[in-house]
């Protein structure tokens, strides 16, 4: 049977062969409304997990093209092309859909097709000139200033044809890089999603921090082009002793009513130290009427948007805490010392490989017991935060972490303001931050390093912690940067 003549771009000649024996895929049209389907499955899945979709909206999208859905999605399923997840709650999940490793190596290279058409046909590329030039001046606006910031980076990166030759000579599995090259289509078509800052972390998703690193080193904006990358040092480790004392709370503290007095109000720091002092006070000798008894209310500072994050909470605290407070500045002595990476201690002292270190410390924070001697250093090491950590929901430390200390940092106007005044770029990465500059700057250096700094003093002033600030080119060498912080004007080492 002669293959059907496609016109869309994004449909491979393979992936036509595959089905057009299939009565459903008899038109030109249905391959185009199973391509928007696949892309809509491969966009919603994480990870390689199953993406719920309602009907509804497959439907929907069938729909625009005039085809009836049900008899695509059964010969995808035969052809080995999308696996279909058929358990559902009506009402509450709906099915699952993921791709296979032979339905993604087909799709990428329908997508791999159109990429490479981006930057030899002159009609598609006026095609998209239009469209960026129409949504630059209608497009959606923010009214937050972190928000817009991303956005006018995302509808101005241009990304070099490297990118695409780096992922067609990469051994990536086809998943990976079937994402790659959709990262790359989404930048051309300037299709992105709604910016928004989750409820549980504060993050910001975005399609540049969403993307596979090796590919942001392809990116520019103007004359300005992504050659660093600088980000905090063990972040979650780092902020994990301050959140204990400052924001746990006990586990099940979410399924009581907000207004209701109780612990669960608390941290659970405050229940301890509440309970001490009950115990000091009952085998305390009375003190004399005439003494004006201490307040034990504390005004929290006016420049504090959070109270409950503020080192200033757990610094009032009287009666059996010196021993905590010690384990808290022990911790971030640890992890705040700039000479030498915790990941270091942790290979020397209990015998892990990087990888491995930096994976017990991130997982097992969040609950993961895989790793056992790093939770037995941690409970001999720090006995008084690990049996908080203990009674805490440990799958929110993480989360908690990221909404009260990383996008702090990490989305504070104030720093992307400084880049700007620079004469340099940022884009957001979560825990760090991309960095673009001219080529021919011979100051790049020492300006990322008054970023840097920047950065280090909000931390400092605010939880009296300094972290460490990696900083790696944008193939991922680390750079040395002590020899430029001697060339900082004195007022801007003080």
């Amino acid at each position: 049977m002669p293959l059907l003549k496609i016109t869309n771009p994004f449909v491979s000649p393979q992936f036509v062969q595959e089905l057009q024996d299939e009565p459903a895929y008899r038109s030109a049209k249905t391959f185009s409304a199973t391509h928007a389907f696949l892309r809509q499955v491969r966009r919603f899945s994480r990870n390689q997990e199953y993406a719920t979709i309602h009907a509804t909206d497959i439907k929907e999208w069938f729909g625009n093209y005039n085809i009836p859905y049900l008899p695509c999605l059964e010969a995808l399923e035969n052809h080995g092309l999308l696996k279909i997840d058929r358990q559902y709650i009506v009402g509450h999940k709906p099915r699952g859909y993921k791709l296979t490793e032979k339905g993604s190596k087909l799709m990428y290279k329908g997508q791999m097709q159109y990429l490479k058409k981006l930057f030899t046909d002159r009609s598609l590329k006026r095609q998209i000139q239009k469209k960026e030039s129409y949504l630059r001046i209608h497009g959606q606006k923010y009214t937050d200033d972190f928000l817009q910031y991303i956005h006018e980076g995302r509808m101005h990166y241009k990304f070099d044809q490297a990118a695409v030759k780096c992922i067609a000579e990469s051994n990536w599995p086809n998943l990976t890089r079937l994402d790659a090259v959709m990262s790359l289509i989404d930048f051309a078509k300037r299709d992105f999603v709604e910016l928004k800052c989750n409820d549980s972390d504060n993050r910001c998703w975005n399609e540049f921090a969403g993307m596979k690193s090796e590919l942001r080193k392809f990116f520019s904006l103007g004359n300005l082009k992504y050659r660093y990358l600088m980000d905090i040092r063990s972040c979650h480790p780092l902020f994990l002793a301050h959140y204990l004392m400052n924001c746990a709370q006990i586990q099940g503290w979410q399924s009581y009513h907000p207004l209701l007095p109780g612990d669960h109000q608390k941290t659970i720091f405050e229940i301890d130290s509440a309970q001490e002092r009950e115990r000091s006070e009952r085998f305390s000798i009375p003190i004399p009427p005439t003494i004006t008894k201490q307040s034990t209310t504390y005004p929290f500072p006016s420049n504090s948007h959070n109270p409950g994050i503020n080192n200033y909470l757990f610094s009032h605290y009287v009666g059996g805490n010196s021993d905590i407070q010690a384990e808290l500045r022990k911790w971030n002595q640890i992890f705040s010392d700039p000479t030498r990476d915790p990941k270091a201690m942790l290979y020397d002292e209990l015998g892990y490989q990087r990888d491995t270190a930096k994976a017990a410390l991130n997982h097992t924070i969040n609950g993961s017991n895989q790793y056992k001697r790093f939770k037995a250093w941690f409970k001999k090491g720090f006995p008084k935060l690990f049996a908080i950590w203990e009674r805490t929901n440990k799958a929110t430390v993480g989360t908690g972490i990221s909404a009260q200390y990383e996008t702090w940092l990490m989305q504070d106007m104030e720093l992307y303001n400084l880049a700007t005044q620079l004469g340099l770029h940022l884009t957001y990465e979560f825990d760090g931050c991309g960095v673009m500059c001219r080529e021919d700057d011979p100051d790049v250096l020492a300006k990322i390093q008054q970023l840097v700094q920047h950065i280090q003093d909000r931390s400092e002033r605010r939880w009296n912690i300094r972290p460490v600030i990696v900083v790696k080119s944008a193939d991922g060498a680390l750079v040395n940067m002590q020899d430029h912080i001697s060339s900082l004007a004195p007022d801007q080492t003080e």
